[in-house]
């Protein structure tokens, strides 16, 4: 990778290994696992060496267990969640290697759903009860200060219930509130409503509205990094949002349409001041159209495309930064035989500003799948990302990956 600060080739190494499994305990309890392992290597332009590296390992265990009851009215779903993060940084001084900091965190996650269907599954009633337990380190020699190889560790206990009813057959309302217990910034409370109106088989109508909260990241109260300040301080950003569209369907259902326009508007975002981050005084804005249509062309080709315009601003009415106005694609699916799959995916997005400001021009990156069946228990695939070695950067100062292929293989063992 090529940067657009430094002169130099930045090296990237990356090696996974991803595990799968599911079993059918009986027709009302399914068991799953999914396991992710990552390591991998990049290199970087950094001070106070010109020239640095970081080896890092990522691992990402689930279980989950689903039960559906036997008349179908009642469904559970129990999950358990971790995720463990370790890098280590170092810098090149005369060919060897020298330590320079390190990053460690965990995440541990426990979650049930359960939902109660009645009177013919017109109404649902859903409870979500979570759990979510993290913690956090850093350390760096050349930024001590008092958050220097503190161990935070932060928790938050939730619970959501949403109600779903058709009180006549052309029209959906749901309503559903969330409480969240965070040991840190304390409990807060958010709610959705939502309104579906099928005016016709070809015409839905639909509207929601809601409030949301987002708590900052560990990397934003404690991150230790040079020209990085961080700010324990911080407020959760919050925000309150609405919606509303349509969907419809065309020419014997082969053309299917869809419009959305959104509002938010949010309160204490987090943006960055004299490289630290800060809560913006005052609203920032965020208003804009969706549109998505598809069309089948024949049998065996599925042509869609999407387009969403954003208008973003901040408190002071400047632009935000790091988000384009214009974000396009295409997407092209075509079964060339019944055991064969070729799937084309353009995706085009428009200009933006980073922090500075800088200005990041627009791209399009061009990516082809393809996926062949061997036997009914075989599979092979092949992705092919960045087809044209675009060359674009989504952040000011890193290059991002050019064309890449991937080669892989399937196996049902029953």
């Amino acid at each position: 990778i090529i940067p657009t600060t430094g002169g130099d080739i930045d090296g990237y190494r990356n090696t996974g290994i991803n595990l799968k499994a599911g079993y059918t305990y009986s027709d009302q309890l399914k068991l799953s696992l999914t396991s992710r392992k990552t390591t991998g290597m990049n290199e970087f332009d950094g001070w106070p060496s010109a020239k640095q590296f970081s080896d890092f390992s990522r691992l990402h265990n689930r279980f989950s267990a689903d039960y559906n009851s036997a008349d179908g009215l009642w469904n559970h779903v129990f999950s358990l969640a971790d995720s463990d993060f370790e890098n280590d940084n170092f810098k090149d001084e005369n060919s060897q290697s020298v330590s320079n900091g390190s990053t460690s965190s965990d995440k541990k996650n426990y979650q049930y759903i359960g939902s109660r269907f009645w009177q013919e599954k017109d109404q649902r009633l859903s409870l979500a009860l979570e759990r979510e337990k993290e913690v956090f380190k850093q350390l760096h020699p050349y930024e001590q200060g008092e958050d220097e190889g503190k161990l935070v560790e932060r928790a938050v206990d939730s619970v959501a219930l949403e109600y779903r009813f058709d009180p006549i057959d052309a029209v959906t309302l749901a309503a559903s509130a969330r409480n969240d217990d965070n040991d840190f910034f304390g409990k807060s409370n958010t709610q959705r409503l939502e309104a579906i109106y099928n005016q016709s088989d070809n015409l839905k109508l639909r509207g929601a509205w809601g409030t949301a909260i987002k708590n900052p990241t560990f990397t934003e109260l404690y991150g230790i990094y040079s020209g990085f300040k961080n700010n324990p301080n911080l407020n959760p950003e919050k925000s309150e949002s609405w919606e509303i569209g349509l969907d419809a369907l065309l020419s014997d259902d082969q053309i299917q349409l869809s419009a959305t326009y959104f509002n938010a508007q949010l309160t204490d975002e987090i943006g960055t001041k004299e490289g630290q981050p800060v809560n913006n005084d005052g609203p920032s804005n965020r208003r804009g159209v969706e549109l998505s249509s598809s069309y089948n062309l024949s049998e065996s080709l599925l042509v869609s495309g999407a387009y969403t315009y954003t208008d973003s601003e901040d408190p002071e009415g400047i632009v935000e930064q790091l988000r384009a106005k214009h974000i396009g694609s295409i997407n092209a699916v075509w079964q060339v035989k019944s055991d064969t799959k070729v799937n084309l995916n353009i995706q085009h997005n428009g200009s933006q500003t980073d922090y500075g400001p800088v200005k990041l021009d627009g791209y399009t990156v061009v990516n082809l799948n393809t996926d062949h069946t061997v036997s009914d228990k075989m599979n092979v695939y092949l992705s092919l990302t960045n087809l044209f070695d675009e060359d674009y950067e989504q952040v000011y100062g890193y290059a991002t990956l050019g064309f890449g292929a991937n080669l892989g293989v399937r196996y049902k063992l029953k």
